[in-house]
């Protein structure tokens, strides 16, 4: 639970500045004021590098393990089991999305509001749901247990990027969401197949078997993990008891000084604060290159194992899973070496562009090529540039978006908005296309993957113009406005530069 904390006080070197931090309330001036080390900054972020990400990977993982497993128990009979029909299980993966889009600005909003603990409670509860799967035995039960876990998950990834602004700077900020996201989505994938692989290969788990024993020993370790990390998930850097006080008092330094002019280190949640995290230029580019995104990351975690089996039709299930390991795990560490570069160099929309045009040659390919190990090359390509440049349009809109309530809402906006894209996917490779060689998908991903390039390289041009306007004082107005209202400009304060 968040920790109640006693008065922290800390002499500095030269300055001699105070920071008051009292039950997460925070002495804002003083922080401004403070001096930053670069030893001790230093220290700090390696710190929180080995005792907060790992427990957000944990968790990313869990949720993107759960979703991949939908797609393992496709290729191992689920349709037929549940008599599904030719659309129910799109249905069903439709579902699942559609609650997620609803819920996740609310969901988001409720991390800020009530503190980190909400993620644990949250992955106990879609570990639940996931057992709960491996009894179901019709479809209105698969849709049922469907839309539970899209509320039970919808928590997670705006959550979990939430925690990470709140502990990282901007300029950190692209590569740790990087690390959680590709770190587990590569991982899950691949060691969601081989799993599988496994699972399947046995006869049965008690009165459990076939695709059931996936969702059944999934949910049992979902659900331990949960239970762990409540105990061991950190709270606010403002609370947790993993900082001694002059750690807290550097962390609390270096996200103030990230934003001019704050007053509190997290404003209250008000209406005005809550529309401007979502109707901002930043936020809608972002939400519609992350549509994008998910089109196709959503695309391949559900549709791989279909689409293998149509390039391998002699192939065993098994096999097919095994063959479905190897292209998340190439995009992970792709996606990783990108985000990298990208935080050295600062130049996220160039890189999204470049990571999108491979997805336009990917997909080029399977439009225009029946050659079999050309098809399959395309997957790696396919799996590179959507990981990757969905993880980077993430970490720009946050670094991008300030002051905290405003980082939340964004962040919920463009994860929550994301979900028409992985709506879409879910019915971008119906079973009545095959024929074709899944051609509507294809050129749905090809098409989207070329917006991208033009969406990131428009935006690209609008905060280098905005970063100038702001340099000459063309933005200099908005300080005539009461201090009250100056203290949450957040991105559009004069000072603040975009990192583009």
């Amino acid at each position: 639970m968040p920790e109640s904390l006693s008065l922290s006080e800390k002499k500095h070197d030269g300055e001699g500045v105070d920071i008051a931090i009292i039950d997460g309330y925070v002495d804002v001036e003083a922080a401004h004021r403070y001096v930053i080390d670069p030893a001790a900054e230093a220290k700090l972020v390696r710190k929180q590098d080995l005792r907060v990400l790992p427990m957000i990977f944990l968790m990313y993982f869990l949720t993107f393990l759960d979703r991949t497993n939908l797609g393992n128990a496709k290729v191992a009979g689920i349709e037929t089991d549940l008599g599904l029909g030719q659309y129910g299980f799109n249905i069903g993966a439709c579902l699942y999305y559609a609650i997620y889009f609803i819920a996740d600005i609310p969901a988001s909003l409720s991390v800020k509001k009530f503190g980190n603990m909400v993620l644990p409670m949250s992955c106990i509860a879609f570990g639940i749901v996931t057992l709960c799967t491996a009894f179901i035995h019709n479809q209105a039960s698969f849709y049922v247990i469907r839309l539970l876990l899209g509320l039970a998950e919808s928590f997670q990834f705006p959550g979990l990027s939430y925690v990470v602004s709140r502990f990282y700077r901007r300029s950190e900020v692209t590569t740790r969401v990087s690390f959680f996201m590709l770190g587990a989505a590569g991982l899950a994938g691949g060691f969601g197949g081989l799993l599988a692989s496994g699972l399947l290969s046995l006869d049965a788990i008690g009165s459990v078997r076939s695709w059931r024993n996936i969702f059944l020993v999934e949910g049992i370790i979902t659900i331990g993990a949960g239970i762990i990390s409540l105990y061991l998930f950190p709270a606010d850097p403002s609370q947790t008891r993993i900082f001694t006080d002059a750690e807290r008092e550097l962390a609390m330094a270096r996200l103030v000084h990230d934003q001019p002019a704050i007053r509190e280190h997290k404003e209250n949640i008000s209406w005005a604060l809550i529309r401007r995290g979502v109707f901002n230029v930043n936020v809608l580019v972002g939400s519609w290159i992350y549509i994008c995104d998910q089109i196709t990351v959503q695309g391949l975690s559900i549709f791989t194992a279909t689409i293998l089996r149509l390039n391998y039709p002699g192939r065993s299930t098994v096999e097919i899973q095994l063959l479905s390991v190897p292209p998340p795990l190439v995009g992970m560490a792709f996606g990783l070496v990108v985000s990298y570069i990208t935080m050295k160099t600062g130049r996220h929309g160039i890189a999204i562009a470049g990571c999108a045009m491979l997805n336009v040659i990917g997909y080029s390919i399977w439009l225009g090529s029946t050659n079999v190990q050309a098809r399959y090359a395309a997957i790696f390509l396919n799996t590179a540039g959507g990981y990757s440049f969905g993880t980077l349009i993430l970490g720009w809109t946050l670094a991008n978006s300030a002051p905290d309530t405003i980082r939340n809402v964004a962040n919920g906006a463009v994860s929550g908005l994301a979900n028409i894209g992985s709506i879409t996917a879910t019915w971008s490779y119906i079973n009545t296309d095959s024929g074709t060689g899944y051609r509507i998908g294809n050129s749905l991903n090809t098409a989207t993957a070329a917006s991208v390039i033009i969406a990131s390289l428009l935006l690209v041009m609008y905060q280098k113009r905005e970063n100038k306007k702001r340099a000459e004082g063309g933005r200099d107005y908005r300080l005539q406005a009461p201090l009250e209202q100056v203290a949450t400009l957040g991105h559009l304060h004069p000072e603040f530069r975009y990192i583009h």
